[in-house]
């Protein structure tokens, strides 16, 4: 794994996760540019129009659905049978 997975913070994920950390990026950069957009010439803040989270989502999506056969919002829609409670 090279240094600088070190270095984000990612060093415990497999080689085979960069891909997707890869495609993630732009959607964080963007996220980012819009949280924290540079202060133009007369003082006041103006997001970068051209990092758009929603933009960068939708191609990731678009990329994850081509590469993994289904889209990246349905990994979270699995079912889990309920735990029952157990009370002491």
């Amino acid at each position: 794994m090279g240094t600088q997975a070190f270095a984000n913070g990612l060093g415990e994920l497999s080689e085979s996760a960069q891909p997707l950390v890869d495609r993630l990026r732009p959607i964080a950069e963007a996220l980012h540019a819009q949280a924290h957009p540079p202060a133009s010439d007369g003082g006041a803040a103006a997001p970068d129009p051209a990092l758009d989270p929603l933009v960068e989502f939708r191609a990731f999506e678009a990329w994850y659905e081509t590469d993994r056969g289904h889209p990246f919002l349905q990994t979270f829609e699995r079912y889990v049978p309920p735990t029952p409670l157990v009370e002491f």
